[in-house]
């Protein structure tokens, strides 16, 4: 890490076969990933916690970033004839290591589902209009397995499609409605009879009886110990990147009252900033405001400091969430750090400390 200047704030870097869908599935983070893989079931007679056994259709442990990098691979090697993006902006959120713009070029044909015409509606070949959720019918599933039929609140107002609808249109069914669709496949699976009152019971109790998941016992294995990831002496910072604290992985960035509302710790707004602990920051000379170079993997980011008590000695901290070009108002293009750097490497970095 390179001081470069004092209370600087400039450097708006930019970014630079089958049919396959990619969708927005929930970010696990990595902490959850390792305590899940270090639990076994326990036997009936042993006391442990009862935890909810998730339904054959909720694969929470797959590792995203490497289905994402496998399905890179087919684009670059021309195998996805067709390519289904839905609610997600990949163009924009993919890891930079990760070329998922550049190979999206390759396919011969590309629909994006979207709310807005981002960057990844923008590079595709179709941009399909999506009803937001509270314009259309689907059904969802809570942390337990139980289900709940979401309804909407209004008709959509742009003629927008859901996810539903755009998969019966590719399966064959036509135009049929998500409404159709959702009590479609709730009476096949209906065993009470009167599906016409088992419906009208789901719609108003805001749940499907009988769906949630089955406890499990689990114990943690004896032998286990959280890993430990200190750096090296001499390695330079961990550089730890993290969803914005209001606009998220940038899904919100459009929200001018998301951006105008204050960081929960450093209370910032409209912005962003590197944050390093008081001692870092001692240790390098710098002060909030300074402007700092962060190198990792010939990958160079202009970065403005904050120190933030409380925060970890050897590591510093950018939030990830800016950068954003297209379906945001010019306003809300503020400088926010990390996103066109974030690596898949554990996603964790290690940040050259030099001072000069």
């Amino acid at each position: 890490m390179d001081k470069v200047g004092q209370g600087q704030h400039d450097g708006r870097d930019g970014h630079a076969g089958d049919g396959v869908q990619l969708r927005r599935q929930r970010p696990r983070p990595r902490q959850e990933g390792i305590l899940q893989e270090q639990v076994r079931p326990g036997p009936g007679d042993h006391a442990g916690a009862d935890v909810g056994q998730p339904p054959e259709a909720i694969d929470e442990l797959r590792d995203e970033v490497r289905s994402l990098r496998a399905l890179v691979q087919d684009m670059q090697a021309g195998r996805v004839a067709l390519l289904l993006v839905t609610s997600v902006n990949p163009v924009f959120s993919a890891p930079a290591d990760v070329p998922f713009a550049d190979a999206l070029g390759r396919v011969k044909l590309s629909a994006h589902l979207g709310l807005y015409r981002d960057e990844t509606a923008a590079r595709t070949t179709w941009h399909i209009p999506e009803a937001h959720y509270l314009e259309s019918w689907s059904d969802a599933r809570a942390y337990d397995g139980t289900v709940t039929i979401l309804q909407p609140l209004i008709a959509p107002l742009y003629q927008g499609r859901s996810a539903l609808e755009i998969a019966a249109t590719l399966a064959g069914k036509g135009q049929t409605s998500a409404h159709a669709l959702v009590r479609e496949y709730w009476k096949g699976r209906n065993r009470a009879g009167d599906f016409e009152a088992f419906w009208e019971t789901a719609l108003h109790d805001g749940s499907v009886p009988g769906t949630a998941a089955a406890p499990k016992q689990v114990e943690p294995r004896p032998d286990w110990r959280f890993p430990e990831r200190a750096p090296e002496p001499g390695a330079g910072l961990e550089l730890v990147f993290r969803p914005d604290p209001t606009v998220w992985d940038g899904s919100f960035a459009n929200n001018g009252w998301l951006q105008e509302l204050p960081k929960s710790l450093t209370k910032l707004t409209w912005s962003n900033a590197a944050l390093l602990s008081p001692r870092a920051a001692e240790r390098l000379a710098l002060a909030s405001g300074d402007e700092v170079e962060l190198r990792y993997r010939g990958r160079v980011l202009r970065a403005p400091v904050w120190i933030l008590p409380g925060h970890a000695d050897d590591s510093v901290t950018l939030h990830l969430g800016g950068f954003r070009s297209l379906a945001i108002c010019r306003e809300c293009q503020c400088l926010s750090l990390g996103q066109p750097h974030r690596l898949t490497s554990r996603c964790v970095a290690y940040a050259d400390s030099r001072s000069s």
